[in-house]
């Protein structure tokens, strides 16, 4: 009962049984792929014009230019050199 059991060492051929079960067993269709990704595409950024001096901003954002965010409120702007 109690013998030394030896382990087996992997065969060449083992490694290359597992590593070919391993690959895609067909090729995929490109119609295949390109539907798996057609929601993945970047959409535009949505500007909006400042109210105050109509140069472009990113929406619920602090104008670069002026500071606008919303009547009555307004930060300071200054210019980086």
């Amino acid at each position: 009962m109690g013998g030394a059991r030896r382990l087996r060492r992997p065969q060449h051929d083992d490694f290359l049984t597992r590593y070919y079960k391993m690959l895609p067993k067909k090729k995929t269709p490109r119609g295949r792929s390109r539907r798996r990704r057609s929601h993945q595409a970047l959409s535009g950024v949505n500007y909006t014009d400042c109210p105050r001096c109509n140069s472009p901003k990113l929406p619920h954002a602090a104008c670069d230019n002026c500071g606008y965010v919303r009547p009555g409120l307004s930060l300071k702007v200054e210019k980086e050199s």
